[in-house]
């Protein structure tokens, strides 16, 4: 299992709860509905090229697999509040556009169910084929729209609702065609109506019943409609999208965050056009799952040794962000963990969650796990602070089969988490911590398995740790065999001194295949979000 998906941070979830930003800076972006941003290939750092969006927040990207020899991997990259996708050749530095292509503003009724929005932000890009990218939107529309990245266009799907389909376990129901009928779109809504079950509170530990206005009920006392879609994956027939699901407050070190959920989906990607619809293939009938702790942020699709389907959802956990004091040059931004993250596990056949891993005092960062070669390990980083946490996959192998009783507890494959961090040390003069005392952009494992990288975006540095994962290591010397090597400068520090500069790093990825053998560019990627969204690469391995 490689870590071949990479997907952009939750933009609609940064841009309420991680301004990250120094006190005369300024952010961009005109929304779907005004003019798409033009994409000026010039850029004042050779290893990086723009996205066309002047400050905000940092734009994201996944890698596209070519479809044979004579077409070579590429990269879609995306910006957050202009709501564009943009290709890019990525075998030389600095990356350009392909001859023929084009970049891709998102129309005003992207998902095609003929409800225009009036905003969106691309919160996710996940490069399933040559063919075939699932791009997570949130907003005005929450769901996932289907693009052709070959052609840098909209995919058709035929959206296609069971007989059986209740019409309540979704709102808006307009966004779906009527039970028993189906429709041509080129997207589809992940507004599920989420129904924790009776005595389900929020991340303040209040009941729902009481925590959410009678206004907000979705079909019911209690539920909501599911919001603020961060991540998607395709496994196999079903697909999935992750719904972070804010309540009020956003924003603020209270922040309100209600039950988070996985809605699932048939899926067919075999013919054209694929066919997609509200599954009812759950346990309890409903189309989603409701997950373990609050926030999901990220999908990772995983195959146990024995071949058992599995999706890992990561879960940042309930975080607010500390306010402003006006008497202070920073503007005061800091990330507040208020509950715990965790990783959920789903049997993907039986749509049922069937093991949580809980990670005490850790945020896990947003977006998916980066998972070694061998499928041992799968590493992430901390939302709030310079950790980054390991968890072990092999545990994954002996978990019993779907429905028999409640989820599994593993604690014992926690291998780093809050209170056994691998730590990334910090620059000097590093920066503030109360604008930003610490946020890790993404952790991945190199081609060969042996050097993790990780990516820490105040101090705009990267840290690698060589890992020796060879024989059949236990979870004690797991612990072992994790070795700081190097902290190398990515961009200058988030403080007021370097207002201008290039900085704000996100969104680490190592890129699939071997360096020197499957291609010769660029091995290592990240964004830059300030004073531009840049996309970047760098060679690290390769020769």
């Amino acid at each position: 299992m490689t870590d071949r998906t990479h997907r952009l941070r939750s933009a609609a979830l940064l841009v309420v709860l991680a301004p990250l930003v120094l006190a005369g800076k300024c952010g961009g972006g005109d929304g779907s509905s005004g003019s798409p941003p033009v994409v000026d290939q010039t850029s004042s750092d050779v290893r990086c090229a723009p996205l066309g969006e002047i400050g905000g927040f940092p734009p994201g990207y996944d890698f596209i697999p070519g479809a044979g020899a004579a077409s070579p991997t590429r990269l879609l990259a995306g910006t957050a509040t202009g709501s564009v996708l943009i290709p890019f050749g990525i075998d030389a530095v600095p990356f350009q556009i392909p001859a023929g292509l084009a970049t891709y503003p998102l129309p005003g009724d992207s998902d095609g169910d003929g409800i225009p929005e009036f905003f969106k932000s691309i919160a996710a890009i996940d490069g399933v084929a040559s063919d075939l990218a699932l791009v997570t939107v949130s907003g005005n529309i929450d769901g996932v729209l289907f693009v052709d990245p070959g052609g840098v266009g909209p995919r058709s799907v035929r959206v296609d609702v069971p007989a059986a389909f209740d019409p309540a376990d979704f709102a808006p129901f307009p966004g779906l065609p009527a039970p028993g009928t189906s429709r041509l779109q080129t997207g589809i809504t992940a507004s599920a109506c989420i129904d924790a079950g009776a005595g389900a509170r929020d991340s303040r530990g209040d009941l729902l019943v009481d925590a959410i206005p009678m206004a907000a009920w979705c079909n019911g006392p209690g539920s909501f409609p599911a919001s603020f879609a961060s991540a998607s994956a395709q496994v196999g027939d079903r697909l999935f999208v992750a719904t972070s699901n804010l309540g009020a407050r956003q924003g603020m070190p209270d922040t309100q965050f209600l039950p988070g959920a996985v809605v699932a989906y048939d899926f067919d990607a075999s013919g054209d056009p694929l066919v997609v619809g509200p599954t009812l293939s759950t346990p309890d009938g409903r189309p989603y799952i409701v997950t373990s702790a609050f926030n999901p942020s990220g999908l990772t699709p995983f195959t146990t040794a024995s071949g058992r389907a599995l999706l890992l959802v990561t879960q940042t956990g309930a975080i607010g962000i500390e306010q402003d004091d006006p008497n202070t040059d920073e503007m005061e931004s800091g990330t507040l963990p208020i509950t715990d993250g965790a990783i959920d596990v789903i049997d993907v056949a039986a749509l049922e969650l069937v093991a949580t891993i809980p990670l005490a005092d850790a945020n896990p960062s947003l977006g998916p796990l980066g998972i070694d070669p061998s499928g041992r390990v799968a590493a992430f980083g901390d939302v709030a602070g310079r950790s980054v946490y390991a968890v072990d996959l092999a545990a994954l192998d002996a978990l019993p089969p779907a429905g028999s009783g409640a989820p599994v507890v593993l604690d014992a494959a926690v291998i780093f988490d809050g209170t056994n961090p691998l730590v990334v040390p910090g620059r000097m003069p590093r920066a503030a911590s109360a604008s930003c005392g610490g946020r890790m952009e993404g952790a991945a494992f190199n081609a060969m398995g042996d050097r993790l990288y990780a990516l820490e975006t105040c101090d705009g540095t990267v840290g690698a740790w060589d890992v020796d994962l060879s024989g059949d290591p236990s979870l004690a010397e797991l612990r072992t065999r994790f070795t700081f090597a190097v902290l190398s400068v990515a961009t200058a520090a988030l403080r007021v001194d370097t207002l201008g500069q290039l900085r704000q790093p996100a969104s680490l990825a190592v890129r699939p295949g071997t360096p020197g053998v499957d291609y010769a560019g660029p091995d290592v990627f990240f964004t830059i979000g300030d004073p531009e969204g840049l996309v970047c690469g760098v060679r690290i391995d390769a020769p």
